[in-house]
């Protein structure tokens, strides 16, 4: 009778230790899937942002040796294929540039801008933006911060497309006053002027990520 007490007692016990191994098995498989996800989505994100940036640059007549470097450096990260005819031919001309002092750079600004033509900046969707946050548990807590703080600057970034894309409708109404459309055209570099600042902390952040990624 004792060892057949024992004998379920043993059962039960290793039933529970089963249960709390699957678990935790089943969360270490959620994390991963889910940090592949994330990490998937970001490598799409970052060139697409380093491009933006340029145009931005070029746009707002913010461009020179040291913006310049950091786009070609971050353009030669990742390959993208569905981009990569563009990667290359920003990265051929951003090359040529490089080659020229600050002072030339600046007075090829309006060419550069003419041939780019006017950025329309488009809000950024992520799938992991609509996480849930108890599922972010999943990572580890320095790569969960990280993230956050992406997702956070990614909001903000959307905010100035959508006042950038508000400015720039203005600039289309009839009979509007020379003053008034040169305060909306001022409006838009300095939206531009912000979105740049902000577009290039999010890369560096998503590169972070990345970092953390090659380490785990």
């Amino acid at each position: 009778m004792l060892q057949q007490g024992i004998s379920i007692l043993f059962g039960w016990f290793l039933g529970v230790l089963s249960t709390i191994g699957y678990e935790q098995y089943k969360r270490y498989i959620d994390g991963k899937n889910l940090k592949t996800a994330i990490i998937s989505e970001l490598k799409v994100l970052l060139p697409r942002l380093v491009l933006c940036y340029f145009l931005l640059i070029i746009e707002s007549k913010e461009c020179n040796k040291e913006k310049l470097q950091w786009v070609y450096d971050n353009l030669s990260l990742y390959e993208d294929k569905a981009i990569a005819s563009k990667i290359l031919s920003t990265k051929e001309k951003v090359k040529k540039l490089l080659k020229l002092d600050d002072a030339s750079i600046k007075s090829t600004m309006a060419t550069l801008a003419e041939e780019s033509g006017v950025e329309h900046i488009k809000s950024i969707t992520l799938s992991f933006g609509k996480e849930s946050i108890t599922n972010f548990s999943l990572l580890s807590e320095e790569l969960r911060l990280i993230i956050f703080d992406v997702r956070t600057k990614i909001n903000i970034l959307n905010e100035l497309a959508d006042r950038i894309d508000f400015f720039f409708k203005q600039t289309f109404m009839p009979g509007m006053p020379d003053k008034n459309h040169e305060i909306i055209v001022n409006n838009i570099v300095s939206n531009y002027k912000i979105y740049i600042m902000q577009s290039k902390i999010v890369v560096e952040r998503i590169k972070e990520i990345f970092e953390l990624e090659k380490k785990s």
